[in-house]
């Protein structure tokens, strides 16, 4: 493809048409791994209209910027602020947090169960299918702002791209800045999410602790009462500081690891281009980091129901070894597998695709119109 900077195509006559302006500029033809020259105003305005009907409006996965595609040429058509894009991808981040948050909660608490220990688990298995949407208020409630992740990963990896592309080759600069910038916005995802990510785990594994309340008091007994649970915002304070190394240490890991895969993956030609093809390389990725991942998530939830910090990784990794063998620290594998792995990929899969669409439409028709709106006009000179 090439990218015409519109100052270029300006200089045209009046009556030259857009064949004869190209053949008369060649020096303003430059790759489309090149940065166009920003379009000033005058050519933005006077060929805009004509632009913005008849060629397709692209937002560039690197540096945000937007441009016409037209055939094989492309202009650039502005060029994107910071501020735009964390705020398109707060935006766009929310729809899909929102999606994940309801198709995949209820294989998240059978995973969360079935991680709590041997010793936790019900004599009755059915309980661990009762109340799947248990834990879901907290994580509805911090839907809004787990869009962060997006919008850092987004802003990270504009940052990252051109410094990384001038020291390193395209593959292994694409794996690099991917990589880093998807453990950044994890980090921020994980620092919003852990209050909601505490009371959660407390409420998806209550049923057990409910159960072994009936079986030591009979149903009619007064001094039996279910489990409750206060917003108590100092404890959960201090348990949210508690638990954010504890999560980090899984989720960081696991999503570095599975950008890292797939962008491999993606760019290693093993898979023909289209939606398919990298809803199902993502798949892939996510399915592996989630299993070499499980014991990270078997202790974490041990640590979290049993109120230690982060300095207790190791050694609850290795009780977990001695008390119950592999066995025991592959718990909820499968679950975990389907849950993380080939669910949450395939949807993530599917909603990155989405996320893309989203972002430009909330940076083209949304953010560009209201721009237009809001902006004073200034009469001409």
């Amino acid at each position: 493809m090439i990218s015409i900077s519109l100052a270029d195509v300006s200089s045209a006559t009046e009556g030259s048409s857009f064949e004869e302006t190209v053949a008369t500029n060649p020096v303003s033809l430059t790759s489309a791994s090149q940065t166009p020259t920003p379009a000033p105003t005058g050519p933005k305005s006077l060929f805009g209209p004509f632009l913005d009907r008849w060629a397709t409006v692209t937002v560039d996965s690197d540096t945000e910027n937007e441009y016409w595609e037209l055939g094989p040429f492309r202009f650039l058509r502005k060029e994107t602020s910071v501020l735009e894009v964390v705020i398109s991808g707060f935006l766009a981040g929310f729809l899909v947090e929102l999606s994940n948050a309801l198709l995949l909660h209820p294989l998240d608490t059978l995973k969360t169960r079935l991680q709590t220990g041997q010793s936790l688990l019900p004599p009755d298995p059915s309980l661990l299918y009762e109340r799947l949407y248990d834990g879901f208020i907290p994580v509805l409630a911090t839907v809004p702002a787990l869009s962060v992740f997006w919008a850092v990963k987004d802003v990270v990896r504009r940052s990252l791209i051109g410094m990384v592309k001038a020291t390193l080759p395209l593959p292994a600069a694409d794996i690099l800045s991917s990589t880093l910038a998807s453990a950044c916005g994890e980090a921020a995802y994980v620092a919003v999410k852990t209050p909601g990510q505490v009371l959660k785990i407390e409420q998806q594994t209550a049923v057990f602790d409910e159960d072994r309340l009936r079986q030591r008091y009979s149903e009619q007994d007064l001094s039996y009462t279910s489990k409750t649970f206060l917003w108590d915002f100092g404890r959960l304070w201090e348990e949210s500081l508690r638990s954010f190394p504890i999560l980090c240490a899984v989720d960081v890991p696991q999503v570095a690891l599975r950008t890292a895969l797939f962008v491999s993956l993606h760019d290693s030609g093993s898979f023909p281009s289209g939606a398919g093809s990298d809803i199902l390389a993502f798949t892939m990725a996510s399915a592996i980091a989630s299993v070499v991942c499980t014991p990270l998530d078997v202790a974490r939830t041990q640590l979290v129901l049993s109120g230690k910090g982060i300095q207790r990784l190791p050694a609850t990794l290795w009780d977990i070894h001695e008390s119950q063998g592999v066995a025991g620290l592959l718990a909820g594998w499968l679950p975990r597998l389907l849950w993380n792995g080939l669910i949450v990929g395939a949807v993530l899969g599917l909603c990155r695709l989405q996320y893309e669409d989203a972002r430009a439409i909330f940076l083209v028709d949304v953010l560009d119109r209201f721009e237009t709106v809001v902006q004073p006009t200034t009469a001409p000179s």
